[in-house]
């Protein structure tokens, strides 16, 4: 902040008016702790959030910096020998290389209840300046609309690796739906809109939304499932038809999804044969709810696509078996196990379900 006066300002001014709200309030909070975790909510917004989607990210930071050698450098990361580096959690080790980061959480000793106070306290106390920034943020959450091309031809397809074949090319969603882009269909009239209503919902859907009062999806007033940048839940089958129609897309159908997850090669996971928790938001790694699209990105897929495994199933357009009516759930959650998160694993809802670890991504078919 040193190269940036009014941000400076900034920082200081909003550290004061914590300060003086906590006194007010009466919360004890030493002025070291609350100094530290504003730089750390200032500075280094990507830790903040992981801290702020998961506490224990904080603690398994504080312990694994004990295995760093001491010996200064004259650079501002530290030299880790490899054998030390590949003990740590991949999510963590862009953090354990910063040196002033690592000075700064090694002198904070906080306890989890402490922490989780400043967390809550994270956001009271913004300028208009801020406030502005954060309104900017959003607008350029407009690259969730971001799709990659998946090409025509074989791969090898399900538990069993036959090779199938996909007769042209397509693209597909690089990213879940998210909150903010859903927010776009709803404020668009996409419940109450008779335009919207007869030309993209079924008729099934209609039916469905009318006899049980849907005008938005479950969890759209809960803080904790309606943060822009998680993925929308709390959505059935129905509306996520509807949403792609209107976005001028398609739900992939299973076959569709497989291969944007695993490309040709038949691979397990997105990004490999073997299970990494620090790849995925499965239950492994201990989120308790959705996170933030973006938070995996060595957990990828071969086409670059983000959450094919973990965060939330997604919806497919086919249907489980033939005498079904439940349609097809890929890619595993935030509550499933490891095994769950595996490309090939079927899971399968009635097309009027709507919970917490189910959501969707769209896809498109090329032209010719």
């Amino acid at each position: 902040m040193q190269n940036n006066p009014r941000r400076l300002k900034r920082f200081l001014n909003n550290l004061s008016l914590q300060e003086g709200l906590l006194k007010n309030k009466g919360i004890q909070i030493s002025f070291p702790h609350l100094l530290y975790w504003n730089i750390i909510d200032y500075v280094y917004p990507s830790l903040r959030n992981d801290i702020k989607e998961n506490r224990q990210t904080f603690f398994t930071l504080k312990e694994n910096i004990q295995d760093i050698a001491q010996t200064p450098s004259d650079r501002n990361v530290w030299d880790i020998p490899q054998d030390v580096l590949e003990k740590i959690p991949l999510s963590l080790q862009g953090y354990i290389k910063d040196k002033k980061l690592i000075d700064i959480i090694r002198n904070f000793d906080i306890d989890p209840n402490t922490l989780n106070q400043l967390v809550t306290l994270s956001g009271i106390v913004e300028s208009v300046e801020e406030v502005k920034e954060k309104a900017e943020r959003e607008e350029r959450i407009a690259f969730f609309d971001e799709m990659v091309e998946v090409s025509a031809g074989e791969f090898l397809y399900g538990s069993d690796k036959q090779k199938e074949n996909i007769t042209g090319s397509y693209k597909i969603d690089v990213y879940p739906v998210t909150n903010s882009q859903y927010k776009k269909f709803v404020e668009a009239g996409g419940y109450n809109n008779k335009y919207i209503l007869e030309t993209y919902w079924s008729e099934e859907g209609r039916k469905w939304r009318e006899n049980n009062n849907i005008t938005q999806p479950g969890y759209w007033n809960d803080e904790k499932w309606n943060q822009p940048d998680h993925p929308v839940v709390g959505v059935s089958y129905y509306e996520a038809e509807a949403y792609a129609g209107w976005a001028g897309k398609t739900l992939p159908t299973e076959k569709e999804w497989e291969k944007a997850a695993r490309g040709a090669d038949g691979r397990e996971y997105p990004w490999g044969n073997g299970f990494d928790k620090e790849k995925c938001n499965s239950r492994e790694s201990g989120s308790g709810g959705t996170t933030r699209v973006t938070l995996y990105p060595n957990g990828i897929s071969p086409y670059g696509c983000y959450d094919m495994a973990g965060n939330v199933l997604e919806w497919t357009d086919s249907r489980y078996s033939k005498k079904e009516t439940r349609h097809v759930l890929r890619g595993g959650s935030w509550s499933n196990g490891c095994d769950s998160c595996r490309c090939t694993d079927r899971d399968r809802g009635g097309p009027g379900g709507r919970i917490d670890d189910v959501g969707f991504r769209c896809a498109r078919t090329l032209k010719l």
